[in-house]
């Protein structure tokens, strides 16, 4: 099979001249493909990159917005005190001393 392909070739020196001139075009065919497969892979790296950054951003977010965070222990005691302190200590008389 191969000594057949081997002896059409040696024999018409026209067909190989055509896969000579066939040969650059489909390099370059090869070339196209490969460059469209490596934007494609580029493009959806970029896709999935920018929806990582997004739901990053959403986690950020979320974490930002106190409301809808339970509030800690300190802050519970800060209000706690703030609300009822107040009434209390504005009975007391305070003196202020002055030089």
């Amino acid at each position: 099979m191969i000594l057949r392909s081997l002896a059409n070739k040696a024999s018409d020196p026209g067909d190989d001249q055509q896969s000579t001139m066939q040969q650059p075009e489909a390099s370059v065919r090869q070339k196209e493909e490969e460059d469209r497969r490596v934007a494609a892979a580029a493009l959806a790296e970029a896709a999935a990159f920018e929806e990582a950054v997004e739901s990053e951003r959403r986690e950020v977010r979320k974490e930002l917005d106190t409301r809808t965070q339970p509030l800690s222990p300190v802050q519970r005691t800060c209000e706690y005190v703030q609300q009822h302190a107040r009434p209390y200590f504005a009975e007391l008389q305070f003196e202020v001393e002055t030089q």
